[in-house]
C-alpha cells in the first residue's frame, strides 16, 4: 500500500483510487480504509474532472520514506505493478485518468526524468511492460503507449551503444542480437503508434504524428551511427546481410522521416535537429564521399538551418550554427571548387555559391548588394533550380525587399510594388509546388501576396489551407501585417455590416472594394453602431495566419494624417 502511493508520490504524481484498489486485490478496501485512518502521510484529492486520487502529503516526505524503506529495484517493481494494472479504455482519444497517470508516471521515470536516470535494462523492462499492456488490454492498441514503448527501446539502444567497448570483438558481437531484437521491436511499436494516430481525423493529432516520425528518424539515425562504428571497427564479425542492409539504409530513412515530421508539424524543431545530426554523421563518418557529395551534404545543412522552427530552440540553433561554421572551412566548399561543380551542372554547387554570397559563415546576412548578386545568379538558372535553391531565393528576396519578420512584427506594411509582388509570388508558387515544402511562413507570404495582387478568391483559399495547418500561436492572434499600396501606406476601408454573432465576438462586413465579406470583432469598433445593415467605417485589412480581418485604424501606428490612403474601387 505504501509503495503504491508513495513511489509515484516521490515523483509528484497522484494515483487514481481505482488503480490502487485493483493492485491491492480483494482486501483493497479494508487496507485502504485502515491506511487512511491510521497514517497521516497520504492525502485524498479530487482532480478537475471529479476523479478521486491518492497522493503523498508532501513530495519531499515521500522521497524520504521511499529512499529509507525501498531500494531502487523495489521502487521500480511498484512502478511496473501500477502500469500492469492500468485499464486504458476502449477510446484512447477520450480522457482516461489511468492512462493520463501512466503517461505522467512514465515521463517522470523515463529517459527525460529530472530526478532519476534509468539504465538501459530498466528502460527495456518498462518497454516490455508497455508492450504487455497493449497486447493484453483487450481494448485495442493505445498509440500513446506504443509510441512510448518505441521511444524507450531507442533510448535503451543509445545507452548500450555508449557503454560498450567498440574495440572488443566479443563484446560487440555479443550485443548484435540485442540490437537487432530491440531495433525490430522499436520499429514495430512506432509503426503501431503511427497506424493508431493516422486512423483519427482529429487534426490536433498532427503533432503526435510529427513526434512519431521524429522518433522514427532518431531510431534510423542510431542505426546509421552503429553502421559507421561497425565499419570503422575493422572487426571480423558474423552479421547477416539483412542486418547490414538495414543499418546502411539508416541515413536515407532518417531523412525521409524527418521530412514527414516537418510536413505534419513545421513548427517542430526536433525533426530538423535530428536531420542536422544524421546529415553531419553522414558527412563525417565516411572517407569515400566525393567532393560533389560533400557539397550536397553541406548545402543540406545550410538549408536545414534556414527553417523558421529553430526560433523555438535558439540555444540548440546556435550550437548547430557553430558546427556549420567549422564545416564551411572544408576544401570542398572553396569558391573555385564550387565554381567547378556549378560549371558541371551541380545545383548543390550553385546553392553553396549563392548561399556564401548571401551569408557570412555565422549565417548573418551580407549587404543587400551582395544578396542581389546571388539572387541574379539563381534567377539565371531558374529552369533547373531545385527546392533548396528556390527556398534560398525567396528568403534572400524577402530580406532585400520585404525587410520584416512576420513572426515578430505587428501591423507592419512593406514597400513592394505590384510588379515585385508578381515576381515574388511566382517564386513562392514554385516553392510551394514541392510536396515536401512545409513552411508556414512561405504559405502566409504567398496568401498575403495574392491579396496584394487583388486575387482575393485565390488568397482566401490559400489562407483557408494555412488556417487548417496551424493550431495555435501568436501568429494566429496578432494582426501581423496590413494591406497597403506600393509605397507601404495602409489602405483605409469602409463597408456594410452583414451580420453579427450573438454568441461570440464576431461579425461580417461587406467591403465593396473586395466584393466580399470580411470578419471583424465588434469589440474592436467601440463608438460605432454594430448592427446588420449599418456602416462600418475607418478600418484597415490586417492579416495573420487565420486570414484577413477588419482592423480599426485607431489601433494602428499608421493614421490618415501620416499617409493612410482610402480605398479606391
Amino acid at each position: 500500500m505504501t509503495g503504491l502511493i508513495l513511489v509515484p508520490g516521490a515523483f509528484g504524481q497522484d494515483v487514481p483510487v481505482d488503480l490502487v484498489l485493483r493492485c491491492l486485490g480483494r482486501e483493497g478496501f479494508e487496507v485502504l480504509r485502515a491506511a487512511l485512518r491510521n497514517t497521516s502521510v497520504f492525502r485524498w484529492v479530487e482532480d478537475e474532472y471529479g476523479n478521486h486520487q491518492l497522493g503523498a502529503r508532501q513530495p519531499l516526505e515521500a522521497v524520504t520514506i521511499v529512499n529509507s524503506r525501498f531500494g531502487r529495484q523495489e521502487s521500480f517493481e511498484y512502478v511496473k505493478l501500477l502500469l500492469r494494472n492500468i485499464r486504458t479504455g476502449t477510446n484512447w482519444q477520450a480522457f482516461n485518468p489511468e492512462t493520463d497517470f501512466a503517461v505522467r508516471l512514465l515521463r517522470a521515470v523515463g529517459p527525460e526524468s529530472e530526478v532519476r536516470s534509468p539504465s538501459s535494462d530498466e528502460l527495456l523492462d518498462l518497454a516490455g511492460t508497455l508492450a504487455d499492456m497493449n497486447a493484453n488490454s483487450g481494448q485495442g492498441q493505445n498509440p500513446w503507449l506504443a509510441f512510448t514503448e518505441g521511444h524507450f527501446r531507442r533510448e535503451a539502444l543509445l545507452r548500450h551503444r555508449d557503454a560498450i567497448n567498440w574495440e572488443g570483438a566479443t563484446e560487440v558481437e555479443t550485443n548484435i542480437p540485442l540490437w537487432v531484437t530491440q531495433y525490430e521491436l522499436a520499429t514495430a511499436a512506432l509503426s503501431r503508434a503511427e497506424m493508431g494516430f493516422s486512423q483519427s481525423s482529429d487534426r490536433k493529432l498532427a503533432r503526435s504524428m510529427s513526434r512519431v516520425h521524429t522518433e522514427f528518424a532518431a531510431l534510423y539515425g542510431l542505426a546509421q551511427d552503429i553502421y559507421f562504428r561497425l565499419s570503422k571497427s575493422r572487426l571480423h564479425l558474423k552479421m547477416t546481410g539483412a542486418f547490414i542492409g538495414t543499418l546502411n539504409r539508416g541515413f536515407a530513412e532518417a531523412i525521409r522521416h524527418c521530412k514527414q515530421a516537418a510536413l505534419y508539424d513545421s513548427e517542430n524543431p526536433y525533426s530538423q535537429d535530428v536531420r542536422f545530426r544524421v546529415t553531419t554523421t553522414q558527412l563525417e563518418s565516411t572517407n569515400s564521399n566525393t567532393p560533389e557529395v560533400k557539397v550536397e551534404l553541406i548545402s543540406d545543412l545550410c538549408d536545414i538551418l534556414d527553417h523558421s522552427c529553430w526560433r523555438h530552440q535558439l540555444e540548440q540553433f546556435n550550437r548547430r550554427k557553430l558546427e556549420l561554421a567549422d564545416l564551411l572551412n572544408d576544401d570542398s566548399v572553396r569558391e573555385d571548387a564550387l565554381e567547378q561543380l556549378a560549371t558541371m551542372g551541380s545545383t548543390a554547387g550553385e546553392y553553396m555559391l549563392a548561399w556564401r554570397r548571401m551569408h557570412y559563415p555565422d549565417r548573418t546576412w551580407r549587404p543587400e548588394s551582395e544578396i542581389q548578386e546571388a539572387l541574379l545568379r539563381i534567377a539565371s538558372i531558374e529552369d533547373r533550380a531545385d527546392l533548396k535553391l528556390i527556398r534560398l531565393y525567396t528568403q534572400g528576396w524577402w530580406q532585400v525587399f520585404g525587410k520584416i519578420d512576420p513572426y515578430e512584427c505587428e501591423r507592419a506594411t512593406v514597400r513592394i510594388t505590384h510588379e515585385q509582388w508578381q515576381h515574388f509570388t511566382h517564386w513562392l508558387r514554385r516553392r510551394l509546388s514541392h510536396t515536401e515544402e512545409e513552411s508556414l511562413l512561405a504559405k502566409f507570404l504567398y496568401a498575403w501576396g495574392l491579396f496584394q495582387l487583388r486575387q482575393y478568391r485565390e488568397s482566401e483559399e490559400e489562407f483557408r489551407i494555412l488556417d487548417r495547418s496551424t493550431m495555435g500561436g501568436r501568429h494566429r492572434v496578432i494582426r501581423l501585417c496590413l494591406w497597403s499600396d506600393d509605397d507601404g501606406t495602409p489602405v483605409i476601408c469602409s463597408g456594410t455590416i452583414r451580420r453579427v454573432s450573438e454568441e461570440s465576438d464576431k461579425g461580417w462586413v461587406y467591403v465593396p472594394t473586395l466584393r466580399r465579406e470580411l470578419i471583424f470583432r465588434p469589440s474592436d469598433f467601440k463608438g460605432q453602431t454594430i448592427h446588420p445593415n449599418q456602416p462600418l467605417q475607418d478600418f484597415h485589412i490586417a492579416f495573420n495566419f487565420r486570414g484577413p480581418i477588419a482592423d480599426p485604424v485607431r489601433l494602428s501606428r499608421h493614421t490618415p494624417s501620416s499617409g493612410g490612403r482610402h480605398e479606391r474601387d
